[in-house]
């Protein structure tokens, strides 16, 4: 996990401790840990490992990708608008490839997850970062 990763885990973390009025102690015992570990984990000084992660997530009520991915962060190299942009035409293309899906055959289904597995994402997003240029 990157810095700004740890500072969403405190950040989702002291959103839950604000909500359910516990204390840090009783946190981390739900959690399974001790409070000397959970600060660290709030503090960036470790990183939690993912059953850690699982059971934050269960017990703050989000998803582990919650505490991994920053939606509005974008890659390096690219400015914010630049990513929204990107973000957006990604959004549309999933919208039109689900479209599709949905009026094809079972066997057509598994051939374009075929496709996929051989790379046809890879090849979506290189046409996308051109397009961005």
């Amino acid at each position: 996990m990157s810095w700004p990763q740890y500072q969403r885990f405190r950040q989702i973390a002291d959103g839950y401790q604000i909500r359910s009025g516990e204390c840090q102690s009783v946190i981390a015992g739900k959690l399974g840990l001790n409070l000397y570990t959970y600060r660290n984990y709030l503090y960036g000084s470790k990183k939690p490992g993912l059953r850690t992660l699982r059971a934050a997530a269960r017990l703050f009520g989000c998803s582990v990708m919650e505490f991994i991915d920053d939606p509005d962060a974008p890659p390096p190299g690219l400015d914010k608008i630049t990513w929204a942009a990107a973000t957006e035409l990604e959004r549309s293309l999933s919208m039109a490839i689900l479209k599709d899906l949905q009026t094809v055959s079972e066997k057509e289904k598994y051939a374009y997850y075929d496709l996929c597995k051989q790379g046809l994402f890879k090849v979506i997003a290189k046409a996308k970062a051109e397009q961005m240029k």
